[in-house]
């Protein structure tokens, strides 16, 4: 009799424990709200700090930058790091739009928003929120930099009317 009860006592307790993993799966599933199942594996995968870049997505977007074709690039880089936890992708997204949105008169706009928006996710990911690339070819290596020509670039100054500033931006 002893023994049957403590049975029971197991399989009632594992039922419990079951049903409350099951219910903390559906919580969680309810509150990050995945659209796909690779959306669910990415999630699980930073939750768990597993998470890692498609090194072919952000070679391949590389290389794009590279050949100067940003729109395309970006979109490599996206799928390097769907879960933007990168600084060094989310770096590259940032410097890819405000390479495609400067302009020798004026600045686009919308691309410096998308910039600055990747920016900011580039130094929420950062170590102390201080992100810097190392390729002498760049002209803005660190975020904060980035960041602040992408801020300048939106804002309407009476330096935007200088036609002598025109011809410094583009290279």
């Amino acid at each position: 009799m002893l023994r049957l009860i403590s049975v029971k006592k197991i399989v009632q307790t594992t039922g419990i424990v079951l049903a409350l993993l099951y219910s903390l799966v559906i919580a969680w599933l309810y509150v990050k709200q995945p659209r796909s199942l690779e959306e669910i594996k990415t999630q699980a995968a930073v939750e768990a700090n597993v998470y890692s870049i498609k090194q072919e997505n952000f070679n391949e977007g590389l290389k794009l930058f590279n050949a100067t074709q940003y729109l395309p690039a970006v979109e490599q880089f996206k799928l390097a790091d769907p879960a933007q936890q990168d600084a060094t992708t989310q770096f590259y997204i940032a410097y890819s739009y405000y390479l495609q949105g400067r302009g020798s008169v004026s600045d686009d706009d919308e691309m410096f928003k998308l910039g600055l928006a990747a920016v900011e996710r580039c130094l929420a990911v950062a170590p102390n929120r201080i992100f810097e690339i190392d390729r002498a070819d760049f002209d803005i290596r660190s975020a904060d930099a980035l960041r602040a020509r992408l801020k300048d670039g939106l804002e309407v100054t009476p330096s935007d009317f200088n036609p002598l500033n025109w011809f410094k931006k583009a290279k």
